[in-house]
């Protein structure tokens, strides 16, 4: 599965269109979900590039795995790459883009 997993991140990251990009995002995980493919789900979120990903599309993870935290143990290292990220990125904005997400 991991070379599925990596495959449809590298699918993610070519994606020029944000919205075609979140569509992606929140379409996968939730076919993950409803599959019960929690350790698929939470390995994507190990692998993720964050670096390829701009703030929209960050969000739209923590958004997408919001519902299934407590299933997604890498879910918190994501977080805390995605606050990094944030302070970097958008310093003005970190408590407001991770608001309700955490």
């Amino acid at each position: 599965m991991r070379e599925k997993i990596i495959a449809w991140l590298e699918e993610l990251y070519a994606l020029n269109n944000v919205d075609d990009a979140i569509d992606s995002i929140f379409n996968k995980f939730y076919d993950w979900f409803e599959a019960g493919g929690f350790s698929d789900a939470d390995e994507a979120l190990q692998l993720m590039r964050l670096d390829r990903l701009n703030t929209y599309l960050i969000v739209a993870v923590l958004s997408a795995t919001l519902p299934a935290q407590s299933r997604l143990p890498s879910r918190v290292q994501f977080v805390e790459a995605a606050r990094k990220v944030f302070e970097k990125t958008e310093p003005n904005e970190v408590e407001a883009l991770l608001s309700g997400l955490e």
